[in-house]
């Protein structure tokens, strides 16, 4: 078992998802795999480095998600 010492609850969640790095960049296309306070971790094709701010980051929560 490996020991969670993150500062914020992390929300395991699957989930496409677009973003984009700069304010007028591309938007580019992954999946979420995880989301927290303090980030989200990203699954892409493109090269991110970890740590990477993005400017923009949007994806859809299912209907069952929302009440």
């Amino acid at each position: 078992m490996q020991d969670e010492r993150r500062r914020h609850p992390r929300l395991v969640i699957r989930l496409p998802v677009e973003f984009r790095r700069k304010i007028f960049g591309e938007w580019k296309q992954g999946a979420l795999r995880d989301l927290s306070g303090g980030g989200a971790a990203i699954l892409t094709s493109d090269q991110v480095s970890p740590g990477t701010t993005l400017s923009h980051l949007r994806f859809t929560l299912p209907a069952e998600a929302v009440s």
